[in-house]
């Protein structure tokens, strides 16, 4: 039986972020393929604006032109939240 392993991202709004957004981005990017090399699959994003957006940003990037196993759940507070957030 294989197991599955997650990792979950959570972090700083804009405004607290300490950083360009591309250098954060660079540095999610660089965690998230170190975790999958560790076997990591599924990546679960709150999606709020700020590292969890960027995240999930990354995860879909590395998805889409070179990981097409990796998965990313997008874990939202309660239902419309997308759409009262303009997502």
């Amino acid at each position: 039986m294989e197991i599955n392993k997650t990792c979950c991202f959570t972090g700083h709004r804009p405004k607290k972020c300490k950083g360009s957004e591309k250098a954060i981005s660079k540095a999610l990017r660089k965690e998230i393929l170190k975790a999958i090399e560790d076997g990591y699959d599924t990546f679960i994003s709150g999606i709020a604006p700020g590292v969890d957006q960027l995240a999930a940003s990354e995860v879909i990037d590395i998805r889409d032109c070179e990981r097409p196993d990796i998965k990313l759940i997008c874990a939202t507070p309660y239902p419309g939240f997308e759409e009262s957030k303009g997502l």
